[in-house]
Order: C-alpha cells, then structure tokens, then sequence
C-alpha cells in the first residue's frame, strides 16, 4: 500500500510541476526522473519570457529537496550574456524556484538546473538544461 502512495505523490507531484510551467509561459522544459530508495524523484527546467524556472519534487516522506537554476540571457549587445541564479531547498516533498532576468526584454540563451532530494538512508542528484 506504501509503495502505491509513493508512486501516486510521485506522478501527483511532476503533474503539478508540469502544470506550473505550462502556466507560467513556458518555452522550452527539460526534466530527469528516477528512483532513491524506492521512491520516485522528479526534476525540471524551463525558460519562459524574460525568466526560468525549475523544480525538484521526491515521491516519500521524510525528503528534503533542493533545486538550483542557472538562467543565461541577452540584453542589449549581442556579445554579452548574462547569468543570474537562485536555489531553493525545502523539508516537504517538492522544492521550486524562478529566476527573472534583472534586464528585460530578456532574450534567452539557456537554463540549467541542478536536482538533489536525500533523507537518513538515500540521496539522489541530477541536471537539467534547455537551450532557446
């Protein structure tokens, strides 16, 4: 029965991750799954107008999650490119986070995410990145 539970928070979660990138107008996503434990984790990127977002969610309780995003833009000249992040953790079963560019209109170049999720026995890390 646990094992249920755990796949079903696990599909849940990534159902509303998914959601909340398709919502905030998302261009382009990447994502990784896999298994700690037995326990279905869930990670994604995506960029959107003038920003990215990413989240890590774990399907068990007792996780503690952390997501960390890398956002490259273009602003102005065409020779720069800037690079702005945020990192997020948290003790409940999905961490998320945006980073907006601090010029605007941004052209995107790429985001890159980093997906880790542990508890007392497992721990499991991943990356994301998606190109304009």
């Amino acid at each position: 029965m646990e094992t249920k539970k755990r796949k079903f928070l696990a599909v849940l979660s990534s159902a509303v991750a998914v959601s909340m990138l398709l919502s905030t107008n998302v261009f382009a996503a990447s994502s990784v799954s896999g298994t700690m434990g037995g326990a279905s984790v869930y990670g994604s990127v995506g960029l959107g107008e003038d920003k990215a977002s990413g989240q890590t969610t774990c399907g068990a309780s007792g996780c503690t999650s952390y997501v960390k995003v890398e956002y490259h833009y273009k602003h102005g000249s065409v020779t720069n490119t800037w690079i702005v992040e945020k990192e997020a953790e948290s003790n409940s079963f999905s961490a998320s986070v945006t980073v907006l560019a601090e010029d605007v209109p941004a052209r995107n170049v790429l985001a890159k995410g980093t997906h880790k999720t542990w508890n007392s026995n497992y721990s499991w890390i991943d990356y994301t990145q998606v190109k304009a």
